[in-house]
């Protein structure tokens, strides 16, 4: 079991991250964190964004329920269309992100209030101080094309994508 880290070294862990995101956001326009259940806080894997707000004034966007790898790259490619003037906008249908792919994905709000909470989006929140940031969720659909919150949702697709208990 890792041993809890001291306020100073959590500290000192936290300015060193702060200094990296600054550095790929002056690069990139954003940075990807990945959040994994543990024992101690169970729920749905997520990758959020931070960035988006300073960079684009986009709402920052969150991607819960893939695999990393596939999380980052959704969020790479929105991040190049919002580069690009081509904004998420809430509820219209988000196509052509992954090449050679007919996946279909769309943004519902998220509760702004869950986010600012510290757990969800901590990076987010620490870099951008007691601002109130916009976020987005980006959801993908079952099999049959149906998003959480779509009556016959696959149970096991919509718990996958529920972060902070919201479905």
């Amino acid at each position: 079991m890792p041993r809890e880290l001291s306020d100073e070294e959590f500290e000192a862990r936290a300015a060193q991250l702060m200094t990296e995101l600054e550095a790929g956001i002056a690069v990139e326009g954003w940075w990807d964190t990945g959040v994994f259940p543990t024992e101690d806080a169970p729920g749905p894997n997520y990758n959020y964004t931070t960035g988006f707000y300073k960079s684009w004034d986009h709402p920052e966007l969150i991607i819960a329920g893939l695999d990393p790898d596939t999380a980052h790259r959704i969020l790479g490619s929105i991040a190049r269309e919002v580069a690009a003037g081509l904004p998420v906008v809430r509820g219209r249908p988000i196509t052509g992100i992954l090449a050679s792919d007919t996946l279909h994905l769309r943004a519902r709000g998220f509760d702004q209030a869950l986010a600012a909470g510290g757990v969800v989006c901590s990076v987010t929140n620490r870099y951008y101080g007691r601002r109130t940031i916009p976020y987005l969720q980006i959801e993908w659909p079952d099999t049959e094309g149906r998003f959480p919150g779509d009556e016959g949702m696959d149970p096991g697709m919509e718990a996958k994508q529920a972060i902070g208990g919201r479905p």
